[in-house]
Formats: C-alpha cells, sequence, structure tokens
C-alpha cells in the first residue's frame, strides 16, 4: 500500500534494520532559530555562507542594496548604498548556533555599495577566501583580499580592470585550467531590464590575484537585457568550465569552453523561455543520477509577470552522446505559480539526490517550499512537502542550505529585501530538523588520460564531485587525487589535494612518470560528516 514500510525477504535480514530506520527517519523541515539574525534590517540581496575567519565554522556574508531597477526604488528606504553585512559564527549556545555582526571589524569600512551579489574564492593563493563584489547602477566593481596582518578584509578593487557596469552577479572558476580562480561579471545594461542591455566580461587572473579582461576573441560576449547571473558549470561533460548567463529576457547564453578559456557562444541549445518570462534564477545539478547536468529554471513561462511556472529542462548528453535538452513543464507538483527569486538545492531527505527548496518573495502565506525529488525525472517528480517551513510574512530575495550548527542537518538562511509590505527586511535562519547527512559525495566524472601518457610529463586531473548540497558554486567537498608509479617492480605511491575550482569540479596535477612505467590514479571525496567515496582506479602506460 502506498506509505507503507513492507519488510524484505526473510532471508536479507540484515537489510530490515536499514530499512525499517529509514521508515523511522524524521521528516525534511525546518524550524525557525530565534527572531532573526543580528545585523541591520535592511535591504539584503544575496547571502553566501563560508569560513571568513578559518575557526571551521560557517559564516555567512549578506550583500545589500538600496533598489531594484534604479536606486530607492520597491521599497527601498533611500537611495543610499549600503555596506554589506558579515556575521560571525561563534558556535553553539543554548538556542542553537550564536552569530555576531563583525561588519566594522572585518570588512573596509568606506565599502558603500548598491551589491546584488558576490563571489568568493581564493584569488591569489593565500589559503584563504577573498570576496568578488556584483555592484549595480553603473558603478566600479569590487574586489576585497584577506589581509592576514590586519585580520580583516581589505578593499583591492585596483586589481581589476576599471569599468563601470550594472551587475546583478559574478561567478567564479578555474576557466584556462592553470589553477587559479577566474571571475565573469554580468552587466544588465544601463536600464535594468529594457533594452540595450549589457554584456557580461570575463575576467583572467595572472596567479597572484591581479585581473586583466579577456578579448572579444576569447569571450565573444553579446548584450543581454536583465542579465542575472553568470553559471559556472561543467555543461558539456568535458571536465571544463563553461559559462551559462541567465536572466529577466528570453535567451539564456551559452558560452562553451575548449579547455583554454577560449569560448564559443550558443544561443540555441539551451530552450528559450516563452513570451514574458522573467528568470531570476536557475540552478544546474544532476537532478536523476545519469551524469549530466539537468537545468531548474524559475520564472521560465506563462502570460502573467507575476504569474510565471518553474520548470526544469532534463539534459540527454548521457542518452544521446550530445548536449540537448528536454522542456519539462510540469516538474513541479505543487505550488508554481508564485512571485519567487532563488532556488537551492539539497538533499534533505538523505536519499541520494537533490530536492528543490524555493525562496518566496511576496506571493502569500510567504513561506518558503520544499519540493522532494524522486530521482526520475518527468511530469511531477518534484513534490511539495507542505508545511516544511513555518509561514513568515517576509520578501526573500536569496536563499542557501547550509549547516550552521554542526549537526549534519542542512539549514536554510535567507535575505530579505525588496517587499516591505509584510515586515521588515530581517533575515533569517531556520534549523533543519529532518534526517542528517549520512550519503557520501558523488564522484560522477574523472578525466581519463590516454595511453601511453609522454615521459616526463605532468597531468592535469579533474573530477566532477556533486554532494549533498550546490548552490551557486559552493562546496564543502575535501577531495584528494591518490597514484601509484610502478616500474621494474618498484612501487612509489603519493596523494594530493584536488582544491575545488568552481562548478562542483576539483583539479590537482598527477607528478611526470618515467618511460616504462605504469600509473594507477584514482580520487576520493570526503564530506564534513567523515562520509566518504572513492573513484574506480585508472591506469596509463608511460612511454
Amino acid at each position: 500500500m502506498p506509505g507503507m514500510c513492507l519488510p524484505p525477504p526473510r532471508a536479507a535480514a540484515p537489510l530490515l534494520i536499514l530499512f525499517l530506520g529509514a521508515c523511522s527517519a524524521a521528516p525534511p523541515g525546518y524550524t525557525e532559530l530565534g527572531d532573526g539574525l543580528p545585523g541591520p534590517k535592511i535591504w539584503s540581496e544575496a547571502v553566501i555562507p563560508f569560513d571568513a575567519n578559518g575557526d571551521a565554522r560557517i559564516d555567512l556574508l549578506f550583500v545589500n542594496a538600496n533598489g531594484w531597477r534604479r536606486p530607492g526604488d520597491m521599497g527601498a528606504s533611500s537611495t543610499d548604498p549600503l555596506s554589506p553585512t558579515l556575521l560571525i559564527n561563534r558556535g553553539n549556545g543554548a538556542g542553537g548556533p550564536m552569530f555576531e555582526d563583525r561588519t566594522a571589524h572585518l570588512l573596509p569600512s568606506n565599502l558603500l555599495i548598491h551589491g546584488k551579489n558576490a563571489a568568493v574564492c581564493d584569488v591569489n593563493g593565500d589559503g584563504h577566501n577573498d570576496i568578488a563584489l556584483a555592484v549595480a547602477f553603473g558603478a566600479r566593481q569590487r574586489l576585497l583580499l584577506w589581509d592576514p596582518t590586519a585580520a580583516r578584509f581589505v578593499d583591492a578593487s585596483d586589481r581589476l580592470p576599471n569599468f563601470a557596469i550594472n551587475s546583478n552577479g559574478v561567478g567564479w572558476g578555474d576557466l584556462d585550467d592553470d589553477g587559479d580562480p577566474d571571475l565573469v561579471w554580468v552587466d544588465s545594461g544601463p536600464r535594468s531590464d529594457r533594452a540595450p542591455g549589457g554584456k557580461a566580461r570575463m575576467l583572467l587572473n595572472d596567479g597572484n590575484g591581479r585581473f586583466t579582461e579577456a578579448s572579444a576573441e576569447r569571450f565573444p560576449a553579446i548584450e543581454k537585457i536583465s542579465g542575472q547571473n553568470a553559471e559556472i558549470v561543467d555543461i558539456d561533460g568535458d571536465l571544463d568550465l563553461d559559462v551559462i548567463v541567465d536572466g529577466k529576457s528570453p535567451v539564456t547564453q551559452l558560452y562553451i569552453n575548449d579547455g583554454n578559456a577560449n569560448f564559443t557562444l550558443d544561443t540555441s541549445t539551451i530552450p528559450e523561455g516563452e513570451r514574458g518570462c522573467r528568470t531570476y534564477d536557475v540552478d544546474w545539478a544532476d537532478l536523476d543520477g545519469d551524469g549530466d547536468l539537468d537545468g531548474v529554471f524559475m520564472n521560465f513561462v506563462g502570460p502573467q509577470r507575476r504569474k510565471l511556472a518553474n520548470v526544469v529542462i532534463a539534459n540527454r548528453l548521457s542518452e544521446t552522446g550530445r548536449l540537448s535538452f528536454e522542456l519539462v513543464r510540469d516538474a513541479f507538483a505543487g505550488r508554481n505559480l508564485e512571485d519567487e527569486n532563488d532556488f537551492a538545492l539539497v538533499d534533505a531527505d538523505d536519499d541520494g539526490d537533490l530536492d528543490v527548496v524555493v525562496a518566496v518573495l511576496t506571493s502569500p502565506p510567504c513561506e518558503e517550499k520544499l519540493f522532494i525529488n524522486s530521482g526520475v525525472i518527468g511530469p511531477g517528480f518534484l513534490v511539495e512537502l507542505t508545511g516544511a517551513f513555518p509561514v513568515r510574512h517576509d520578501g526573500s530575495l536569496d536563499m542557501t542550505m547550509v549547516d550552521v550548527d554542526g549537526d549534519g542537518r542542512y539549514d536554510a538562511v535567507t535575505a530579505q529585501g525588496e517587499s516591505n509590505r509584510h515586515e521588515d527586511f530581517r533575515n533569517r535562519v531556520y534549523l533543519g530538523t529532518g534526517p542528517a547527512d549520512s550519503t557520501p559525495p558523488n564522484i560522477l566524472r574523472v578525466t581519463s588520460l590516454g595511453s601511453p601518457a609522454p615521459a616526463g610529463t605532468s597531468a592535469s586531473i579533474r573530477a566532477w564531485i556533486q554532494d549533498a548540497t550546490v548552490d551557486d558554486g559552493n562546496t564543502f567537498v575535501a577531495a584528494r587525487l591518490h597514484w601509484t608509479v610502478e616500474r621494474a617492480g618498484q612501487q612509489t605511491r603519493g596523494s594530493a589535494p584536488m582544491p575545488h575550482i568552481g562548478g562542483c569540479l576539483h583539479r590537482a596535477v598527477l607528478p611526470a612518470a618515467p618511460k616504462g612505467a605504469t600509473i594507477t590514479y584514482h580520487v576520493s571525496a570526503a564530506d564534513r560528516y567523515g562520509n566518504e567515496s572513492v573513484s574506480s582506479e585508472r591506469a596509463i602506460a608511460v612511454n
């Protein structure tokens, strides 16, 4: 019967315990921590989780602005630019995790911007994360570097080309396979959601955190009206990072990478949104376990601006060997015609596939929504779990899923802004009450080197690893490359960390080996809770 847990055959008695355990696990759900987070109650556009001070706890960066299309519109308190807010996690107290506003101590005092988003990555190779900020309304973009002597972030925007754009988003990833993160800023154009739009900018890193803009020959960007995000992902499965520029106009721009940051523009492979679409967010992940990236599109179809449906586009690369997508209009079973602003993907029920959390802006009752993934893409495969979040009369512009209290359950953090018709701009944390993460990261693809390999030559090895959360390039997986070199009966073993290079890809260099050797290598991946997976071994001869 539906909903019942049936025992397995008697011969499989050990499985009975596991099956009954799964049946008795708490269902996914979220309860609010206190009555909002500390810090000023101002318009927040985005929230980015990362360890800002090196204590292994998850801190929260909120990027703030006063305006949507222009300064002061849509319920903004004024036209004044705002400082970002940096909340430091001080660990758990009696009521849960405790956050302290350390903005004045850790961010530049004169950093007043209309910020829309941020990318957090180590741009200069010193082992500490830095912050690239997307700034709106024709302003200069910003870069903050961690200063270990002062123990704070300092403004290093002079390391960027001096261009002023209207940016809603910035993405990061190692686009040219040199081991350091490059940056892509989206430009919405001078009139935001009206023509002529603006061109995305790709900046290449020299390895020391200084950036130069790529030429039009390398990155042939075209105008995009109301560009929203620069998604850095491996869309075509070749283990280099491509660029997808989405936003509130029909055509989603796809830039295919040749592996050395030479891009080809494709405007037809990703399905075009219907007339009137206002895509605020697209998230990319393997939703059905077939080894390619599927897309979850917000506000893709529908006749009215405020009544637009979310859809899924299923990638058919693994089935056909060719990058192509199938539009699944009725993928969401539940409320799907509401004014929303962001997705976050999380394995909320710990069954090994990613579920979809939706941040709701203004549609009453304004509660965030959780859709459970059946694991097989098709009509109604994302089913709303009603009552997963408490009702809060607020307007969520952004959301991230991250474990802020270290209990193995993924929590939700929301950034509030734009609509103050219900409550003040009160950013919130919802603690997860469902099952803890017991599923190891999924190593979906690893570089396969041709055999034989030339002697004395090292090689770049990449791995695509998807864990229990996927959100705007953030990951907390630790990966390693392991190898054995065998020659004349002698073995030499080694390993190296594989840092995250964006888009859930990890990279390390396989060292050179002498002629006549055989190299075997594999990848391991572990999450913060000790769940670990290991890839199959690959072997190559060296000539």
